[in-house]
């Protein structure tokens, strides 16, 4: 609207997100929402204090229409209840309780997501492991988001999952937030600890030496001798990607 300077009112700019994608309105208007039809009619959620996210992304992608076609195929024969709002979610926002949203996270799309891609099941695992409060499919995925108790416990989950093997890339993020809004893309170089341009997500590259390790010493100490564990080697060395990015 600003680059060609066409001065569209709110609603006009929403219907427009719209036809670009359902996803769209929600980045236009942000904060906290439900959706309703395909995601793009948005309703304000009260939403209390803010919440700790960890992201994994998965390399490649999942076709949205084969995901539902093959949710379809596992719900065959079943008989589904109307959706609804889930009263426990809706609590948890407005109290801002993170333990209490964690709990009630759900994706109707996880299931076929992980059966699409199996190795999303590990991805997963990992944020269970480390103790994520809530592990599930951002949307239809493949990326998997993690909510963690605080901005100590998000960066020993984003170490956790880079140095895991399990996914392409890790970032952090804090919500709600606004709209949308100009961002430049930054990246860091986990073999030569480059810290990332954003002091948001810097604290990665600021400790991520000294948790790898610790995280692997702990993981050493837990396994059976001459075991092989996946997951961490030794300090920087462990992690299969070399990169984070936000």
């Amino acid at each position: 609207d600003r680059l060609w300077d066409a001065r569209l009112e709110r609603d006009a700019l929403v219907e427009l997100a719209a036809a670009i994608g359902s996803d769209v309105p929600f980045a236009l208007v942000g904060h906290t929402a439900m959706g309703l039809g395909r995601g793009e009619k948005l309703t304000p959620v009260l939403a209390r204090g803010h919440f700790h996210w960890v992201f994994a992304f998965a390399e490649g992608g999942l076709p949205t229409p084969q995901e539902y076609a093959e949710l379809d195929r596992l719900r065959a024969g079943s008989v589904l209840p109307e959706p609804r709002v889930s009263d426990a979610l809706m609590s948890a926002l407005r109290a801002g309780d993170a333990l209490a949203l964690g709990s009630a996270l759900g994706n109707d799309l996880q299931r076929a997501a992980v059966s699409l891609r199996p190795g999303l099941a590990m991805t997963l695992d990992v944020g269970d492991e480390y103790g994520a409060l809530g592990t599930v499919v951002s949307g239809s995925g493949p990326t998997c988001a993690f909510l963690a108790r605080d901005e100590e416990h998000a960066l020993d989950l984003a170490v956790a999952l880079t140095a895991s093997g399990t996914c392409r890339t890790v970032t952090s993020a804090v919500g709600p937030v606004g709209g949308a809004r100009h961002r430049p893309a930054q990246r860091i170089d986990l073999l030569h600890g480059m810290a990332l341009a954003d002091a948001t997500d810097g604290w990665i590259a600021a400790h991520l030496a000294e948790r790898l390790d610790a995280l692997g010493q702990e993981q050493r100490a837990r396994s059976p001798p001459g075991s092989r564990e996946r997951g961490f080697g030794a300090g920087m060395a462990a992690a299969n990607h070399d990169d984070v990015e936000g």
